[in-house]
C-alpha cells in the first residue's frame, strides 16, 4: 500500500514537472520535442511519436518523433481511420496494444522504415473543446513490458495539457507571422501609419510617420500620441487664409462618435508643415474602442496650391468684372441703333454676339465666384428641417427654360415624395440638384434626352439617398473619379462641347460632404449615368 502511495505520488511530481516543461516556450519546433522528451518519461517508454492532423487533407503525419530511427517516419502519412493512430484520431477514444503485431490496425510500414521493433502501443488523442489535432503515442513501455490503465491515464492527463500548449504555440505562431506582415507593410508604406491603443498610447508607428513627427525610432513606446505631436495643431481641415484660428487638440478631435474621422495637423513652426490624416476607430464584439489606426501624409504644397488658386481665382474674377460692366452698359446704345436702323447687318449680328458672349461670360464669372465664396467661408451652413420634394421642385423651376430649350424630359418618381425630411441647407442643395440634372442635359446629344429623379432611405442609416439617372453617352470608367474634380472636364472629343467652368461637379462635393454625406457615379459606356448623394435625415447629426 505505502508502495502504491508512493509510486502516485511519484508519477504526480513527474506530472507536474512535464506539465511546468510545456510552458517553457512557445516556439512550436521546440515545444514538439520537450512534449516527446517527456510523454516518453512519463509513462516510463522506449520510444515516442507525435501525428498532427494536416487540416487541408484530413492525414496524419508525423511532425516529431524520439527513439529510434525515428526521422525516417516523417515520410509517413495516415489517412484518419487507418492504423493505431488512425483510429483514435477517428474515434477520438485513448487505445493500449499489448502486443501490436497481433492487432490487425497496427500499421507495420513504420517499423519497417525505421527497423524500429514495436511491441506495445499507448495512444492518446490530442483534443482542443472536442476537436482532434493529432495523436500521441508511447511505444514499448520499459519494465513490466506493456501499458496499464495507470499509465494511459497519466498519459491522458499529460496529452490535455499539450494539446492545449501546441495550440497556444500555433496561435502565437500565427500571430507572430500576421505582426511581421503588417510590419512588412508598414515599413514599406510611403504615408505615414499610427497604432494606438484605446488610450492612445502609442503601439507601432512605421519610418514615415517618424520622420513626419520628428522621433526617434524607439523613442514612442508607450508614449501618448498627443506627447509626439505636441508641435502640431488639429483641424477639421485646415485653411491658410484661416490659420489664425486655434486648433484643438489629437485627443479632442478623435472623441468624435464617428468611426472614421478626417483631420489636419499643422505645424508652424519652424516651418509651416500640413499633414493629413485618416484615424480609424477599432471596437471589439461589444463596440468597445480598443484601439485607433491613423495614415497620415504630407500635403503641405497641395494646400498652399489650393489657396493660391482659390485666391486668384476670387481676384481674377472681381477683375474681369469691370470691363464687362463696360461691354454690357453700352449693349443698350447699339440697340437703339440697331432699333433706329442706323445698323447695317454686320453690325446687328455683332451686337447679337456681344449680348450672347457676355451672358455667357457673366455665367463663368458667377461659377467661379460663387465657388470662391464657397472655398473660403468652409460651407457655413444654414441647415433647417426640410422636404426633398420641395427642394426638387424648386430646383427644376429655376432649370424650366433650359430643360425646354434643350428638349429634355425630367421625370420625378413618387419616392421623392415619401422620404423623411432632411436636415439640410436648402439653397445649397437645390444647387447640388441643380449642377446635376443640367450636366445630365447640358452633355446629353439624343434626340430624346430624359432624366429620372428618385430617393430612398438607407436602411439602419442616418441617411437617405438621391439618385438622378440619365439616358446620355455615359462616363468612362478612367474619368469617373476626376470629373469631381475642380475645373475639370471630360474632352470635348467625348462631350461634344465644352461648355462652363467645370466646377459643378466639384460644388456638388464639396456642398455634399459638408453635410456628411458621400457622392458618387455609376457608369456604363452608351447607357448613360447615374448619380447618387447621401443627405442626413432630420433628428441625427450630419
Amino acid at each position: 500500500m505505502g508502495k502504491d502511495i508512493k509510486t502516485k505520488s511519484e508519477k504526480l511530481a513527474m506530472l507536474l514537472d512535464a506539465n511546468r516543461a510545456l510552458t517553457s516556450t512557445l516556439d512550436l519546433d521546440r515545444l514538439l520535442k520537450v512534449i516527446m522528451g517527456q510523454a516518453k518519461r512519463v509513462v516510463n517508454a522506449e520510444a515516442s511519436s507525435l501525428m498532427l492532423v494536416d487540416e487541408a487533407t484530413k492525414e496524419l503525419f508525423f511532425d516529431v518523433t524520439l527513439g529510434g530511427k525515428g526521422e525516417k517516419l516523417r515520410q509517413i502519412r495516415l489517412k484518419i481511420g487507418e492504423g493505431i493512430a488512425g483510429w483514435v484520431a477517428k474515434e477520438g477514444k485513448p487505445l493500449m496494444v499489448r502486443d501490436a503485431r497481433k492487432d490487425p490496425r497496427f500499421f507495420v510500414r513504420a517499423d519497417d522504415v525505421t527497423k524500429f521493433k514495436t511491441k506495445s502501443i499507448l495512444c492518446v488523442p490530442l483534443m482542443i473543446k472536442e476537436r482532434i489535432i493529432g495523436v500521441m503515442e508511447a511505444i514499448n513501455q520499459v519494465g513490466r513490458g506493456y501499458f496499464v490503465d495507470e499509465d494511459r491515464e497519466i498519459f491522458e492527463a499529460f496529452a490535455s495539457q499539450a494539446a492545449i500548449a501546441i495550440e497556444n504555440a500555433r496561435l502565437f505562431q500565427n500571430l507572430k507571422r500576421e505582426k511581421e506582415k503588417i510590419e512588412a507593410v508598414f515599413s514599406g508604406m510611403g504615408d505615414g501609419a499610427i497604432v494606438t491603443d484605446a488610450k492612445m498610447n502609442l503601439v507601432m508607428l512605421n519610418s514615415s510617420a517618424r520622420n513626419f513627427l520628428g522621433i526617434r525610432k524607439r523613442d514612442y513606446l508607450g508614449r501618448k500620441i498627443s506627447q509626439v505631436v505636441r508641435q502640431f495643431k488639429a483641424f477639421s481641415r485646415w485653411e491658410p487664409k484661416k490659420a489664425a484660428l486655434t486648433g484643438v487638440s489629437l485627443k479632442e478631435l478623435l472623441k468624435k462618435e464617428d468611426r472614421v474621422m478626417t483631420f489636419d495637423l499643422v505645424r508652424r513652426r519652424p516651418k509651416t508643415l500640413v499633414l493629413s490624416g485618416i484615424a480609424t476607430r477599432i471596437v471589439d464584439e461589444e463596440n468597445r474602442v480598443v484601439g485607433y489606426v491613423m495614415i497620415i501624409r504630407d500635403v503641405t504644397s497641395e494646400r498652399k496650391e489650393e489657396y493660391l488658386k482659390a485666391s486668384f481665382v476670387s481676384s481674377i474674377t472681381h477683375k474681369l468684372k469691370t470691363p464687362l460692366t463696360c461691354i454690357d452698359g453700352y449693349l443698350p446704345l447699339l440697340r437703339e441703333k440697331e432699333r433706329l436702323g442706323k445698323l447695317d447687318k454686320v453690325g446687328r449680328d455683332a451686337v447679337r454676339i456681344i449680348d450672347s458672349q457676355g451672358k455667357r461670360l457673366y455665367q463663368l464669372i458667377d461659377e467661379l465666384l460663387g465657388f470662391s465664396v464657397l472655398e473660403s467661408e468652409s460651407l457655413g451652413l444654414a441647415r433647417g428641417k426640410e422636404s426633398l420634394n420641395s427642394i426638387v421642385k424648386m430646383s427644376l423651376k429655376k432649370l424650366a427654360s433650359r430643360i425646354r430649350s434643350r428638349g429634355a424630359k425630367v421625370v420625378v418618381a413618387d419616392s421623392i415624395d415619401k422620404v423623411p425630411p432632411l436636415l439640410v441647407d436648402r439653397e445649397k442643395i437645390q444647387e447640388v440638384i441643380q449642377n446635376i440634372v443640367e450636366n445630365a442635359i447640358k452633355f446629353n446629344d439624343k434626340k430624346e434626352k430624359r432624366v429620372e429623379i428618385s430617393a430612398h432611405s438607407l436602411k439602419g442609416e442616418k441617411f437617405i439617398c438621391v439618385e438622378i439617372k440619365d439616358n446620355g453617352p455615359g462616363i468612362p470608367s478612367e474619368e469617373r473619379e476626376k470629373i469631381f474634380s475642380k475645373f475639370y472636364q471630360i474632352e470635348e472629343t467625348f462631350t461634344g462641347q465644352v461648355e462652363g467652368a467645370g466646377l459643378g461637379l466639384a460644388v456638388v462635393k464639396q456642398v455634399v460632404e459638408a453635410h456628411g454625406g458621400e457622392v458618387g457615379v455609376d457608369s456604363r459606356l452608351g447607357w448613360g449615368s447615374k448619380f447618387f448623394f447621401t443627405l442626413p435625415k432630420v433628428g441625427d447629426k450630419g
